[in-house]
């Protein structure tokens, strides 16, 4: 059986402006307190897995759906996608 995955991307405004991985949904960063009702969307279609760079917006990337009972897979082996 495929299991499917809703991959969301945290990046800036200007970031998300420049382009996206295929049917990803693109939360902008300064976005991301308004954005757990689209996170949680997202979660309904398949394993979720939110992808961010590092430091600070890897924090705020990795609370925001803890803090709304949302659950989404770590990035494995690190934090963020530059350990990918």
């Amino acid at each position: 059986m495929d299991r499917k995955v809703a991959l969301v991307t945290v990046r800036t405004s200007g970031e998300c402006a420049t382009g996206h991985l295929p049917g990803a949904h693109d939360v902008p960063l300064d976005h991301l307190d308004a954005a757990p009702p689209a996170i949680k969307a997202a979660a309904g279609l398949g394993d979720l897995l939110v992808v961010y760079a590092s430091g600070a917006r890897s924090a705020r990337a990795r609370a925001t759906p803890a803090e709304n009972d949302i659950v989404a897979a770590p990035p494995t082996g690190g934090d963020g996608r530059d350990t990918w």
